[in-house]
């Protein structure tokens, strides 16, 4: 018989792997994790024209004809015409929003993976790790009950007299929170393994001194403290080497699991302080629930309560009414606080109430004694639900009775009345007989698919760090000897190359990955691009910044992240065919509607501003251009 996986910390036990597992964490981790998605994608509403559709800098025909790899699937491939695009686009935060409350959990997880990633794949000089973690993390949610707890499905499912899903098998849980840690685990061994800047701790001078791709004003202050970048540098490297090994260390937990998530919340919160490298700070933090203790999710949950507060309130409903009845189900679904006692008033539950009061309009009694109805009830019954609150607070804005009373008294005032109720109590919903696909198939034959299915995932999961390992990793045991005398002569291997055809598939499938930031040495040159053309009648402009045509941002990092700044640092290096294509893109911008009497874009040259990062202590060095390209428009 299968055990229960919580508390169970040890990875070599049966349990930690298929025992029951409570899914309080996994329901958090749906939640922070959906909405950092969904920011994420809403974040690209700036650069669907230019850098997403057939209009913008890397057209279809283009980017099929040889600039993207073979294997991907791109749902956005499809997109031509502008308007596909923002639709495509709009399903995607659609489906992330609907991830994020769990409504429909499998259904939204699948279209959210579908097409963030499609979004992803459509250009990725535009996109980052953070929306590498979101594409992995996005598959394995997948083949996770995600919906079970805290979701819109919960509440669906208790409103229909159903038992709540409280646990279920750890297995595919466990992958992705190996997942999590791996992230760690791989950035270290590609820092590890580079340039002596991670050694002699010099790596954080390094990386703090790309004022105009990253640095924020505390990074460039602290810059030029040298205290701080030699243990800033170590923090970080032993914050990524132990994060996996204190997650899954089988002694003293929780307490290494806390430590190792207080580690990863302060590394993250340090980047976000002093460098601008997108959602991966915010990202990261946000995962971690799924790492978390059951008990850690219930009190961050809980925590909640204290938006709605506390004490008892009391809600009167006419159970011969099947729309009370169903409402009144739907409000213990959306009540995991217990604020509130649901009654039947038929059964004699409001003594001191007018029983035709009660039969036109729902009551509540607050717990300072007051009593409400009707659409007064509804708001203050919304207030005390941590998912109404604050439709509750918009329903107590000046004006909101007015519509909302006379809208309540209408929609009462046609409600039906079950008749067969009369002689006796109407009961809530009873819960319908639960038949799934499941239950049609043998048991063998289930286990078996289950085992298999949990198969190709481990399977999956081991090509992940294959695909991510460093080009020269090895395997090795060390040499064991015991007084003197060698018992085991060591053994070390390098890896081999992975199959082309596994490596294909990964890569297909979206769970490509290499976790190699600021690795193997920190990025030391800072840079930005200056665009300088010529108008036809001899007029110098900035093609890339100017006030009437430009189509890029200021060339320095703003507190809030712009995917921009990402996109820049990519072309500054990228192939040829690209800066064709981004070439071709300024003169549509400039010279397709421009403003009456200004002359035609002619020529330009982009050049790469550069300066290279002083070693410590050393003098900063002048900036340095070099020409990245010179483009046509005629």
């Amino acid at each position: 018989m299968r055990g229960s996986a919580d508390g169970c910390y040890n990875p070599f036990s049966r349990d930690f792997w298929v025992g029951a597992l409570d899914l309080r964490p996994l329901g958090l981790f749906r939640i922070t994790f959906g909405f950092i998605v969904t920011v994420a994608t809403v974040d690209c509403v700036n650069i669907l024209y230019p850098i997403l559709s057939d209009q913008g800098l890397l057209p279809r025909a283009a980017m099929l004809g040889g600039i993207v790899r073979e294997n991907r699937f791109c749902v956005f491939d499809v997109a031509g015409p502008f308007w596909v695009t923002v639709a495509l686009w709009s399903i995607a935060v659609a489906a992330c929003v609907a991830l994020t409350i769990g409504w429909h959990s499998r259904l939204s997880s699948v279209a959210a993976f579908v097409l963030v990633t499609g979004l992803h794949e459509r250009n990725l000089l535009a996109f980052d790790g953070a929306d590498n973690v979101i594409r992995v993390l996005l598959f394995w949610l997948m083949f996770m009950p995600s919906g079970a707890r805290y979701s819109v499905d919960a509440v669906r499912r208790a409103a229909s007299g159903r038992a709540p899903i409280t646990h279920a098998p750890a297995f595919v849980m466990r992958l992705a929170q190996i997942q999590i840690a791996w992230v760690y685990l791989d950035s270290f061994m590609h820092k590890w393994g580079g340039g002596n800047e991670w050694h002699d701790g010099t790596a954080l001078h390094y990386a703090l001194g790309l004022g105009h791709l990253f640095t924020r004003d505390l990074g460039q202050f602290l810059f030029e403290q040298a205290w701080f970048y030699v243990p800033g540098t170590y923090f970080t490297i032993a914050a990524e080497a132990s994060f996996i090994f204190l997650i899954f260390f089988p002694f003293f937990q929780p307490w290494l699991k806390a430590i190792a998530i207080a580690s990863g919340v302060l590394l993250h919160f340090g980047i976000w302080a002093t460098m601008n490298v997108g959602n991966f700070s915010y990202l990261m933090p946000l995962t971690f629930p799924l790492l978390f203790e059951a008990e850690w999710a219930a009190r961050a949950v809980g925590a909640t309560r204290r938006l709605v507060g506390g004490g008892l309130t009391r809600v009167y409903y006419d159970g011969f009414c099947p729309l009370c009845r169903r409402t009144a189900a739907l409000l213990r679904g959306l009540d995991p606080f217990g604020n509130l006692a649901l009654v039947d008033f038929r059964q004699g539950g409001a003594p001191d109430l007018d029983p035709a009061a009660l039969e036109r309009r729902m009551h509540a009694a607050l717990p300072d004694g007051q009593v409400v109805a009707g659409f007064d009830a509804v708001i203050r019954i919304a207030r005390r639900l941590p998912a109404l609150f604050f439709l509750g607070l918009l329903g107590e804005l000046p004006g909101a009775g007015a519509v909302g009373r006379p809208l309540y008294d209408r929609i009462a005032a046609r409600r039906s009345l079950d008749h067969r109720c009369e002689d006796g109590a109407c009961a809530l919903p009873s819960a319908p007989p639960e038949r799934s696909w499941r239950d049609r198939l043998p048991p063998g034959l289930l286990t078996a698919a289950t085992w298999a299915v949990r198969a190709g995932l481990a399977v999956l999961l081991v090509g992940c760090f294959w695909f991510a390992l460093p080009s020269d990793a090895t395997v090795f045991v060390p040499k064991i000897q015991v007084a003197g005398r060698t018992l085991f002569p060591g053994w070390k291997r390098r890896l081999p190359a992975m199959p082309e055809g596994f490596h294909g598939l990964l890569q297909e499938i979206e769970l490509w990955q290499v976790w190699d930031m600021f690795s193997p040495n920190p990025m030391d040159t800072d840079i930005w691009l200056k665009g300088v053309g010529t108008l036809k009648d001899g007029t110098t402009v900035d093609v890339l910044h100017g006030l009437d045509g430009g189509p890029l941002p200021p060339p320095t990092p703003r507190f809030v992240f712009n995917r921009w700044t990402k996109f820049i640092n990519n072309l500054a290096y990228t192939q040829q065919a690209q800066l064709i294509e981004f070439g071709r893109f300024l003169c549509r911008e400039w010279n397709n509607d421009r403003p009456p009497g200004r002359s035609e874009l002619n020529t330009f040259k982009i050049y790469r501003e550069q300066r290279r990062t002083p070693a410590p202590h050393a003098k900063p060095v002048p900036w340095g251009e070099q020409v990245v390209w010179d483009h046509h428009c005629f």
